[in-house]
């Protein structure tokens, strides 16, 4: 893939498939100006210092799984036979 983006010249389409292999915590960081992105829509881009793009995949909105809560035991729905009345 990188030989493939050199020779093309950094084209954005040479970058197809390493976007396509690319997982939530990777970054692709890229040098360009201040006044657009780099043309790969499929990323999410912040201009980072003078420069220097950093591309992710973009985050979803939706909500975060809500946390599951262990079911506790209560001495009223607890059947030990060790601690019960005969």
């Amino acid at each position: 893939m990188y030989h493939k983006i050199l020779w093309n010249f950094g084209d954005a389409k040479a970058y197809e498939p390493w976007v396509k292999k690319m997982r939530r915590p990777d970054r692709l960081v890229m040098r360009g100006g201040r006044s657009s992105p780099p043309n790969i829509p499929q990323l999410e881009w912040e201009y980072g210092v003078s420069g220097i793009w950093i591309g992710r995949v973009p985050r979803t909105n939706a909500p975060p799984p809500a946390p599951t809560i262990p079911a506790t035991v209560t001495s009223e729905n607890s059947t030990n036979a060790v601690n019960s009345v005969k």
